[in-house]
């Protein structure tokens, strides 16, 4: 039993660096709603997948990621922020913005995220600046996994708009 806690132990501590160990973590992007305001969308219950991502997402993008979005290569230090807000009816039958769903991050870092095409990944729940959810699942399995297919804008959904 004890060797086998010890075994489970070890290949955590290894798919540490792969999953984000401390040193990878990505930070809450402290004042990223003054940053340049992408685009907004709405993910709505006909989305496939509505359960985990729908709601009103503001795209943010800090000055490097701005220049990302310009020129189609997203250079080290580019921040992208997917701020998902549920949406809400109001009696009149207009939808508004609701309670804050999760602050998505992805961070450039060519060196420190090799594994994961030089991004880092995290999901903060709600309004916590400290509740990660990429951590339990780990970025390959939670976000690189869907932004792979991406390879022709540097693994990034959104575009600027027009």
């Amino acid at each position: 039993m004890r060797h086998k806690n010890l075994i489970g132990l070890i290949v955590a501590v290894g798919l540490s660096g792969v999953a984000g160990g401390a040193d990878d973590a990505v930070p809450y992007p402290d004042g990223y709603r003054s940053w340049f305001h992408v685009k907004t969308q709405i993910a709505t219950e006909k989305h496939p997948r509505f359960v985990s991502i729908g709601g009103i997402h503001h795209i943010y993008a800090n000055s490097a990621g701005l220049k990302g979005y310009q020129s189609g290569t997203f250079a080290d230090g580019s921040v992208l922020v997917l701020d998902v807000l549920a949406l809400d009816m109001t009696e009149e039958g207009s939808q508004k913005e609701g309670a804050r769903r999760w602050v998505g991050v992805m961070q450039k870092d060519s060196a420190k995220y090799k594994e994961t095409g030089g991004w880092g990944f995290e999901h903060f729940a709600g309004d916590s600046k400290t509740n990660r959810q990429v951590a339990e699942n780990g970025p390959i399995e939670r976000c690189f996994a869907c932004h792979e297919r991406m390879q022709d804008s540097d693994l990034v959904f959104s575009k600027l708009r027009p």
